[in-house]
């Protein structure tokens, strides 16, 4: 654990881990199964990160990250998500150029370039490649490869109705009741 490292209350880290100068790891949060934490590297509030390695200036915030390589300066919205085990159980393929390789390992997230940023409630398969400078818009999930500077988002569309259901309070507030609206 290196110089000028704060570890909050009720975090756990279990070793063997390698933690920088100068890093946070938050409340509740769980560093485990030989991450390698860069220096300046802040794991937000009740992140688990498990068999991790960051680069230095790496920002969480609740998040869990498996199995993982990330860059320089990167940094995850809150409940970003990899995924790094496949439903089927088998093992995890990465692309490189135009091929499919396997990883010899059925536990593998995401690798991520420097400079990278994901939204809120975003997320990765398993295996999924991100490059240098590329960004993860609010809940996407990430099924394909991302390539360098480019930024991935969804286009959501909501409907807005009257509300059909009165709630009323007790005088005390803390009875409800909720009713038809006529």
């Amino acid at each position: 654990i290196g110089e000028g490292t704060r570890i909050f209350e009720h975090a756990v880290v279990r070793g063997p881990c390698f933690i920088g100068k100068d890093c946070i790891i938050g409340n509740n949060s769980l560093v485990w199964g030989g991450c390698h934490l860069g220096t300046g590297t802040v794991v937000g509030y009740s992140t688990e990160l498990k068999n991790v390695y960051t680069g230095e200036n790496v920002w969480f915030h609740q998040n869990y990250v498996g199995d993982s390589v990330i860059m320089d300066n990167c940094s995850m919205g809150a409940k970003f998500t990899t995924a790094n085990f496949r439903f089927d159980e088998k093992n995890v393929r990465i692309r490189v150029g135009n091929s499919m390789v396997d990883t010899g390992m059925n536990k593998f997230g995401m690798i991520m370039g420097e400079g990278c940023r994901t939204g809120i409630l975003s997320g990765t398969y398993p295996g999924i490649r991100i490059g240098k400078g590329a960004v993860i818009g609010p809940q996407v999930l990430a099924e394909r490869d991302i390539e360098e500077g480019k930024c991935i988002f969804i286009k959501q569309q909501h409907t807005v109705v009257r509300n059909w259901k009165k709630v009323e309070m007790d005088r005390s507030g803390l009875k409800a009741r909720i009713g038809n609206k006529n």
